[in-house]
């Protein structure tokens, strides 16, 4: 595998070794067939709407199932537990690889919660990804939640 070194960027095969944070590259991702001006615009609303859209929110109510002994029927039985109201509002940390792929997703949520997450945000349709001159790139992408 040769390495090559191309204008303060590493690449590695096809593979590009830095990630980039949105402000610093030259074209920013997006969806193929994005029709508004601002490719940013463009790809939060598709990422806010797809996400909303697949999230199964039923998890809310019920996060998670435990035994609970019923001390009127003398038998034990499954209780769900909700998620807290504190813990409804959160930041997902992901990237948006340079072939195109959501990779990396970060979120400090419950673990079945986070589950959910990524099945959602794997499940996305590939995205054009970011570039630097011709070169597609990484770019982080930061997705604030709010779980009504």
């Amino acid at each position: 595998m040769s390495n090559d070194y191309d204008g303060g960027i590493l690449f590695t095969g096809k593979d590009i070794v830095n990630e980039f944070s949105p402000t610093t590259i030259e074209k920013f991702p997006h969806f193929q067939g994005c029709k508004h001006k601002n490719k940013k615009i463009c790809l939060q609303r598709k990422i806010t709407t797809f996400f909303s859209e697949n999230f199964n929110s039923e998890l809310i109510d019920c996060v998670e199932k435990t035994k609970a002994y019923n001390f009127v029927k003398k038998r034990y039985e499954l209780k769900c537990l909700e998620l807290p109201k504190h813990r409804r509002k959160f930041i997902i940390n992901f990237k948006i690889g340079s072939d195109g792929y959501i990779k990396g997703i970060k979120a400090d949520t419950h673990p079945n919660i986070k589950r959910e997450i990524e099945r959602v945000l794997y499940s996305m349709p590939k995205i054009v990804p970011g570039k630097i001159g011709w070169r597609p790139v990484t770019v982080r992408y930061t997705l604030p939640v709010n779980l009504m």
